[in-house]
């Protein structure tokens, strides 16, 4: 919200830029040169009835703003009260920005791209802009959400003040939802010279409220949350409290404080949250958190950038388990220390949705690397008894080990062996094809640079065998695969159920080439062979008898697929085919020999 609202503020402020327009143009004008102006890929915004460009009193009619599927915003009679001559200062002030109404239907599309930059952490400061801005009155009436945005209408109205100045800043908002009084409260503040910070947070909701129907707690009872602290960031603590029905379900706090005898700042932080949640989620999984369910942690900002997590310890019922990190300033790990156990005397359900049941005995997980000792880290994974709706097993077991160097080019190393024993799939036809019981063990190699090399990767599932490898690039080149790989199956006919044919009778393939495994294109060559093999077709059957070869060379790109080869050949039949198809075109060349045309119509002769 606060970031809409500035988005309106300067975009009513752009327009006394000198130069820009002036009082006497056409209104029009205006409205065509902020719409250039703010709209930008993926963004597309309309401006009408905008008016008092050089005033100081600017209102607009209407703004929408719509992305490839649509207008999503509507803002309707904005007013902004502010003064002209405060700009000569470089200081926006502004007396009242008021909003008659704002209508959201749904939240548009982010852009989900990542950079190197999302791994650099930053140390927390007010930005430095060059004019600073206060709203003494921030008054939005009317904002309607649609049943997109959060689940369910809702109209909320806003009002309080905000500002922002070199090195400071403090927001004051009172959201309220107008059809049932529920509120929140927020005022925050934070300034660089005395790094005090100042957050107070104050959250209460009737039963049957928004938020209570979003995170599924039965009964949809009242809730209040709140979050208070005001001290200076080299000792600052707060202290947060949830409560359901008028007891308090879950409290604790956060404590920041600067560290002594560190060259740059740097910052410790410790948490301490616990208490009895069973009120907040279904009944089904009191048993996984029982009477107390508690998370505590504790680490440090480095001076030389990077984080130290010392611990971060979580235990309820059924679940213990401890975590110790460290990222060096190229948020590379130092130290890996995981431990968990999730243990009970019967399968129990686990709070991973509040649809359907996912439940398992036990579960323990390990993983250690330490570099102050070692290059060489090693990780251990075993689930019993798990189940849900789709799957179950009575046991599944992962093993790895490797290399991790963080001096000069980063890389990684791992052998990894895994096995699932007792497996059964809601779907019969997959069931049967994957077999109740398979393993198999793999190698990679990653360096900083290069794609990741997976080496010897073999899976084993009964009479069936997958013996592959390649190389795998990252997401920029939509995961793009090369290699090589040999599947043999000596019984076909458990993967009839698959096809929907019966199948009978032994294959080997091999493939190899590249493809992208999210945009789909593919250059391969396969080539098979079968033995005996019958597809449960009385009238091909017979042309498959004895021993069949089938070769296939194809690629697709973004213009389309083409064939350069697909052969089948037995004792029996030879036949070839080439291609070519795009959205414009196609064309097929086929070439076949069938030696005694009987095997199809008995009363027929001849090749």
């Amino acid at each position: 919200m606060i970031r809409l609202l500035k988005s309106i503020v300067v975009m009513m402020c752009l327009v006394v830029t000198p130069g820009t327009a002036q009082e006497s143009d056409d209104k029009a004008f205006l409205e065509r040169w902020l719409q250039e102006k703010l709209s930008d890929a993926g963004r597309e915004i309309t401006i009408t009835g905008f008016r008092g460009a050089l005033s100081s009193s600017a209102t607009m009619d209407q703004l929408t703003i719509a992305d490839e599927n649509g207008v999503w915003i509507e803002l309707n009679d904005a007013t902004l009260n502010w003064s002209r001559f405060a700009l000569l200062r470089g200081r926006l002030e502004v007396d009242e920005l008021s909003i008659g109404s704002i209508n959201i239907e749904r939240i548009p599309g982010r852009d989900q791209s990542l950079s190197p930059r999302d791994a650099e952490a930053t140390e927390f400061a007010i930005p430095e802009l060059p004019i600073s801005i206060a709203i003494e009155k921030i008054e939005a009436e009317l904002i309607n959400l649609g049943e997109d945005v959060l689940g369910q209408e809702a109209s909320l109205s806003v009002s309080g003040s905000a500002a922002i100045d070199t090195g400071f800043a403090r927001v004051d908002l009172d959201i309220l939802e107008k059809n049932r009084s529920d509120r929140i409260q927020i005022a925050a503040g934070f300034t660089n010279e005395t790094k005090i910070l100042a957050l107070d947070l104050n959250f209460t909701e009737n039963a049957g409220g928004i938020v209570s129907n979003l995170m599924g707690i039965p009964g949809a009872p009242d809730l209040r949350l709140t979050v208070r602290g005001d001290a200076p960031l080299e000792d600052f603590a707060a202290r947060i409290s949830l409560a359901s029905d008028g007891f308090e379900r879950l409290s604790g706090s956060i404590e920041i404080g600067a560290l002594v005898n560190a060259t740059r700042p740097a910052y410790g932080f410790s948490a301490q949250l616990g208490g009895d949640i069973r009120p907040l989620v279904a009944e089904k999984f009191h048993s996984f958190f029982g009477a107390r369910t508690e998370v505590a942690l504790a680490g440090q900002t480095r001076p030389e950038s990077g984080i130290l997590l010392e611990r971060l310890d979580v235990s309820s019922e059924a679940l213990k388990l401890t975590l110790a990190l460290a990222l060096n300033a190229n948020n590379w790990p130092e130290l890996i220390s995981l431990d968990g156990a999730l243990e009970s005397d019967e399968p129990i359900p686990l709070p991973v949705s509040s649809e359907g049941i996912t439940q398992l005995s036990s579960a323990t997980v390990s993983i250690d690397y330490n570099a102050e000792f070692s290059n060489a880290w090693r990780a251990e994974f075993a689930l019993s008894d798990y189940q849900n709706a789709s799957v179950e097993f009575d046991e599944a077991k992962v093993t790895a080990s490797g290399q991790i160097t963080g001096v000069g080019a980063r890389s990684v190393t791992a052998d990894i062996e895994f096995s699932v024993n007792q497996f059964l799939h809601q779907d019969r036809a997959l069931a049967e094809a994957i077999g109740i019981q398979f393993s198999g063990s793999t190698t990679f190699n990653w360096r900083h640079g290069f794609p990741m090399q997976v080496d010897d990767l073999s899976l084993q599932s009964g009479d069936v065998e997958l013996n592959a490898r390649g190389t795998l690039d990252g997401l920029g080149t939509g995961f793009s695969l090369t290699g090589q790989a040999e599947i043999a199956a000596a019984r076909l006919n458990r993967f009839s159920a698959s096809v929907m044919r019966e199948l009978s009778g032994q294959a080997r393939a091999k493939i190899s080439g590249s493809g992208d495994l999210l945009g789909g294109a593919f250059d391969i060559d396969l080539s098979a062979a079968a033995s005996e093999l019958s597809i449960g077709l009385p009238r091909i059957d017979p042309l498959l008898v004895g021993q069949s070869r089938l070769e296939l060379s194809a690629q697709r790109s973004t213009t389309g697929t083409i064939v350069d080869d697909f052969t089948i050949q037995n004792e029996q039949i030879s036949a070839n085919a080439t291609g070519d198809l795009n959205t414009q075109s196609g064309q097929i060349a086929i070439e076949a020999v069938l030696n005694d045309v009987s095997l199809l119509e008995p009363k027929l002769t001849g090749p």
